[in-house]
This record gives C-alpha cells, structure tokens and sequence, in this order.
C-alpha cells in the first residue's frame, strides 16, 4: 500500500503541498473518511485529531506537516453529503481488500479513541465497510483487533 501512496507524492510539488483534489488521492480520501469518523458524534476533540494524524503519518509514510495540510483540506471542502460516497470509492477502486480492511481498521481506531462508541459512528462504520466491500465478519474482526491493541497498550501502561 505504501507504494501506491508514494506514487502519488512523487513528484516535488505534490511532496510538499499534498493534492488538494480528491479524485485518486487515496490519503485525502482516507482523512475525510476518518474525520467525517471523527465528527459523526458532534464532536472533533484534540484526541480525535492527533489519533488521525497518526494513523495518516503511519499508514501513508507521510510527514506530519503533509497530514496536517490534508486534514485542513478536508475541513475546508467542509460538509459535504457525498464525501463518504466519492471518498469510499477512492478507497475501494484504489486498494486491495487487504488494503481497505487496514483501512477499516483506521475508522475503528478513530471510534474508540474516545473509549465511547456512538451509534452514529458505528453505523458510519458500517456503512463504509459496504461501500468499501468490507464483509462484515472481517468488519468486526478489524474492530476486534484494534480493540485488542488498545486493551495490550493499557495493560503496558
């Protein structure tokens, strides 16, 4: 997945100003499916967004300043009804299954930072893994594990 996502910053302008355009950017897609994650529960706390920053950071092979650069992009395109439409499509032509199920794994680490599950994310949640052809056995699997993750890093603690 990496290469993929490396291809898309290949070139010196988009290496320092990411794409501001949704179609084919799979970071940006991934960022406005977390952050429309993030606020399904009325909600956009520091926690939420540090959490999304990381994952971006982690999964995408990016620097912080170019995550940062996509969540202000997503914030400014602002409500959008079809954001999680377009972005899911980006995301399901543009991975494989293993790819958008580490994806799904992002949205579940974005629901349970706040150690609440709200409907409206969970049912987020589940409606992008539809959109993405998530089965939903390997749905709740992904949920599974990072919750699985999240008990192992307060047990360490």
């Amino acid at each position: 997945m990496i290469d993929q996502i490396k291809a898309f910053f290949t070139d010196s302008e988009t290496a320092t100003s990411p794409q501001t355009d949704f179609a084919d950017n799979i970071p940006l897609a991934a960022a406005a499916l977390l952050i429309e994650t993030a606020t399904m529960d009325g909600f956009f706390d520091t926690t939420e967004k540090e959490k999304i920053i990381c994952l971006l950071t982690k999964n995408f092979d990016l620097e912080t300043d170019a995550v940062e650069k996509i969540i202000d992009t997503v914030q400014e395109k602002g409500d959008n009804p079809n954001q999680v439409f377009s972005s899911s499509q980006i995301i399901n032509k543009s991975l494989d299954y293993e790819e958008r199920i580490i994806i799904m794994e992002m949205i579940w680490e974005v629901i349970l930072v706040d150690g609440d599950v709200h409907d409206f994310e969970s049912s987020l949640a589940r409606r992008v893994a539809g959109l993405i052809h998530i089965k939903d056995q390997h749905n709740g699997a992904a949920k599974k594990r990072v919750v699985e993750r999240i008990s192992s890093l307060s047990e360490d603690n």
